[in-house]
């Protein structure tokens, strides 16, 4: 049987192992949640960006084609206009 005073000890090494081991890994657990945070904003920040990007590429491209169809109208307006008439 050990000496009470060994015991003793031998018990707070323990506690204290423990106990560090636990501030030491809660802190690295918070930083880490930290960054998973960050990059989770991150990624929706890209997320909304890309959105509005892809809206802005629908709108040109509706542009594009608006332009388009108007040029094909007035190309058949300007054929219709000198065809002969009978």
């Amino acid at each position: 049987m050990l000496p009470p005073a060994e015991f003793l000890a031998g018990l707070i090494e323990q506690y204290l192992h423990a106990t560090f081991h636990h501030v030491f890994y809660s802190s690295l657990w918070m930083e880490n949640d930290q960054r998973l945070a960050h990059m989770q904003a991150a990624i929706n920040r890209l997320d909304e960006r890309t959105e509005k990007a892809r809206l802005r590429i629908y709108a040109l491209r509706q542009e594009e084609i608006t332009e388009e169809i108007e040029e094909i109208m007035l190309s058949a307006e300007a054929l219709l206009r000198r065809a002969p008439t009978p």
